[in-house]
């Protein structure tokens, strides 16, 4: 149901409306919005964002346009979420809100059921975000292939959903800033081997292998050690290669 009001927190919620009253609605809000929530709004610029120059929170469903250029604006942000945005490549303009400290990119729960992926050409401009504590990126791939570049992000937490990476690029991550606890095998609360009824664990770094990424826990427990072996061989190669320059 297309609504326009306050509340859960935020200062103003459009969701479900028609692109052109939404529009309106934003042209006509008040340029000192700290809170914008922003649910299948229908717009296909956000151009608009731009008024909203004291603007702290912004959470965004359906991000239809080719780029993230109306964000560089808003300096003042600390929190950002943004949902589905499957034509931007270049995260570029992130690396301009200097007080981000959340930052949500995530593909649609349909994608990631099918194997789709959000593809950003690199991580590499969140690295320069020396605020950011809190990083999710669910259903989230770099052409680099690369995760250290968001070494340099030096308030960053640990965070997960990191199976779109190879195990390489999620060791080289783990060299770099071990604080960050990478794993590289989750073990599922509720999947249960057919065979034995022993947990399933998934395993993390399979990105462009045809191995299989869910085995049990108890009937694969040496594969599953493997892949762990493997996970820190790589880890102390990186380490070794840091320490030789």
């Amino acid at each position: 149901m297309a609504s326009i009001r306050t509340g859960n927190g935020f200062d103003l919620v459009l969701a479900y409306l028609p692109p052109r009253r939404a529009l309106q609605t934003l042209q006509e809000a008040s340029e000192n919005l700290r809170s914008l929530y922003l649910w299948l709004s229908g717009l296909r610029s956000f151009e608009v964002l731009g008024r909203f120059k004291k603007l702290e929170a912004l959470v965004v469903f359906d991000w239809p346009a080719p780029d993230l250029k109306p964000l560089a604006e808003l300096k003042r942000l600390r929190k950002l979420r943004i949902l589905h945005l499957p034509n931007v490549r270049d995260l570029a303009p992130l690396s301009r809100l200097r007080r981000l400290q959340e930052l949500e990119l995530a593909s649609l729960p349909s994608w990631d059921a099918s194997g789709k992926r959000l593809v950003f050409r690199t991580l590499a401009p969140l690295g320069s975000l020396k605020t950011l504590r809190r990083l999710s990126l669910f259903g989230v791939s770099a052409l680099d292939g690369r995760l250290d570049v968001l070494a340099t992000a030096t308030s960053l937490r640990p965070f997960g959903d990191m199976n779109s990476f190879s195990l390489a690029a999620i060791a080289a991550l783990s060299a770099l800033r071990p604080d960050l606890r990478p794993k590289v095998t989750w073990t599922s609360p509720d999947l249960r081997c057919k065979r034995c009824g022993g947990p399933q664990v998934h395993l993390m770094g399979l990105r462009g292998t045809r191995r299989k990424a869910w085995l049990c826990r108890d009937c694969n427990a040496e594969r599953i050690a493997a892949h762990t072996a493997e996970f820190k061989r790589l880890i102390a190669e990186k380490l070794c290669r840091r320490r030789s320059r």
